[in-house]
């Protein structure tokens, strides 16, 4: 009878055993299943040197203003003049309009098969002024500028193309560039006081 008793005991104990070993299988599991559901609903999100963490599944994405387009203003450039008129070699001008709208000295195809034109153009600086001062295109004209310095060393700075020319006195040096967009620009000598000086002009871009 003792026997018995003993062994019913036994199988008792190797029963709570067992009991106690799935018990703390099945909390380990859960721990897990936890873990790896809180694992997968968390995003880090990396802004400059900082990380954000956000615990939402479908997390919007953080907008820095790195990613935001910005938007650079020329402000060297304005709006072309009402009914413009882009002139060509038989232009005819007054004298007084010739002072300020330069006609181009050469007019050509820019390339073949192209509407595009090459534009040459003559501008002097003397007496603190450039001689004549508005220059006009077409959008896609490639403009070929031949700048004189007269009475002292002057430059020509175009801001709103990166494009600077110095001449010293009696020198003439070239600037050229395509007219790629719509606009007026003002270009001006830089060491005659820059866009405030009396030394500037315009070079107006039309469609």
């Amino acid at each position: 009878m003792e026997n018995e008793t003993k062994e019913v005991d036994l199988d008792l104990r190797k029963k709570a055993v067992i009991i106690g070993v799935a018990v703390l299988v099945l909390i380990i599991i859960i721990i897990l299943l936890v873990a790896a559901n809180k694992s997968k609903n968390t995003t880090k999100t990396t802004v400059g040197n900082k990380t954000q963490t956000s615990t939402e599944a479908t997390s919007k994405p953080v907008v820095t203003s790195e990613d935001k387009p910005t938007t650079t203003v020329d402000k060297f450039r304005s709006e072309v003049p009402v009914n413009i008129i882009v002139p060509d070699q038989n232009t005819k001008l007054t004298d007084t309009e010739k002072k300020v709208t330069a006609i181009p000295t050469v007019v050509a195809a820019a390339a073949p098969g192209v509407e595009a034109k090459f534009r040459s153009f003559d501008v002097k600086a003397d007496g603190g002024v450039f001689t004549p001062s508005k220059i006009i295109a077409n959008t896609g004209d490639t403009v070929h500028i031949n700048f004189t310095a007269v009475d002292k060393d002057y430059d020509i700075t175009f801001p709103s193309y990166s494009m600077k020319q110095t001449a010293k006195k009696g020198q003439t040096k070239v600037l050229e560039f395509q007219a790629v967009e719509v606009g007026s620009f003002l270009y001006y000598c830089d060491a005659c006081g820059g866009e405030t000086s009396s030394a500037k002009g315009s070079i107006i871009v039309a469609k």
